[in-house]
């Protein structure tokens, strides 16, 4: 289980890597509720519209597996709810207020996690 939950918590961290270095590749910002100066929908966004935080739903998973503990995986849906209701969903709303059409269109095209 340690080799599997390395391999998974390698993939998370290099999804989130790639979302990180697309926004920072595009000039706008990582920080959850701070204006964003585009709307990014290359690169790991093709998969993901948000390939930061599933990358590290992805990796903490991973990191279960690897410590060999299931307890953190009992509680991953709590986290992706918690994260879904506290983060994301005003994302999507302050990204479809800002972008309007083109973010609409975003989101019919890409899934929400993979």
């Amino acid at each position: 289980t340690a080799i599997a939950g390395a391999v998974v918590c390698a993939l998370g961290a290099l999804l989130t890597g790639s979302g990180v270095a697309a926004v920072i590749r595009h000039r706008t910002t990582i920080v959850p509720h701070h204006p964003v100066a585009t709307l990014i929908t290359s690169g790991p966004y093709r998969l993901s519209r948000n390939p930061m935080y599933t990358g590290l739903a992805i990796a903490y998973l991973g990191g279960a597996l690897l410590f060999g503990s299931w307890w953190p995986i009992l509680l991953w849906p709590v986290v992706i709810l918690v994260v879904t209701k506290l983060v994301i969903e005003p994302e999507e709303r302050y990204l479809g207020e800002r972008f309007g059409p083109a973010y609409a269109d975003f989101r019919d095209r890409v899934r929400r996690w993979l």
